[in-house]
C-alpha cells in the first residue's frame, strides 16, 4: 500500500485561519482584561462578541467543508464555554491541535485489524440477537 503524503489542511488555510483565530483571541483577551473599566466594558464586550460570532461562522463553515468537525469538538472547543477560561487563547490552541491531529494522524500498530475483528464480532452478536 502506498502512503499518501497529502495534507488535509493546506498551508494557506493554516495561515489564513490562524490569523483570524489569533486576532479573535487577542481581542477577547483585551476585552476581558479591560472590562474592569466602566466606560470601556460594554464597547469591548460588543466588539468581542462580533468578532467571536464571525470567527465561529467561518470556523464551522470551514469544518463542514473539510469534514473534520468531530476532530475540532474532541480537541477542546468545549473549553471556550467555561467562564474565566475564555480569556485564554483556547480557540487558537485548539486550531493548532486540530491541524496536528488531521495532518499527522497517530498510527497505532495493529489498530485496523483489531477494529475489523471487533466489528465482525459485534455484527455476529447483533445478527444472533436479531434471530
Amino acid at each position: 500500500m502506498e502512503e499518501q503524503n497529502e495534507q488535509k489542511i493546506s498551508l494557506v488555510e493554516i495561515i489564513f485561519l490562524g490569523l483570524i483565530f489569533g486576532a479573535t483571541d487577542l481581542i477577547e483577551i483585551f476585552a476581558d482584561l479591560l472590562s474592569t473599566t466602566v466606560i470601556l466594558a460594554p464597547v469591548l464586550l460588543v466588539i468581542s462578541w462580533i468578532f467571536e460570532g464571525i470567527s465561529w461562522i467561518i470556523l464551522f463553515v470551514w469544518l463542514i467543508i473539510k469534514k473534520i468537525r468531530g476532530v475540532w469538538s474532541i480537541s477542546g472547543s468545549i473549553l471556550e464555554l467555561i467562564p474565566g477560561l475564555d480569556a485564554l487563547p483556547i480557540r487558537t490552541i485548539t486550531f493548532i491541535v486540530t491541524i496536528l491531529l488531521v495532518n499527522r494522524p497517530i498510527k497505532v500498530p495493529g489498530a485496523e485489524k483489531a477494529i475489523q475483528t471487533t466489528t465482525i464480532k459485534v455484527a455476529e452478536k447483533v445478527g444472533k440477537a436479531a434471530k
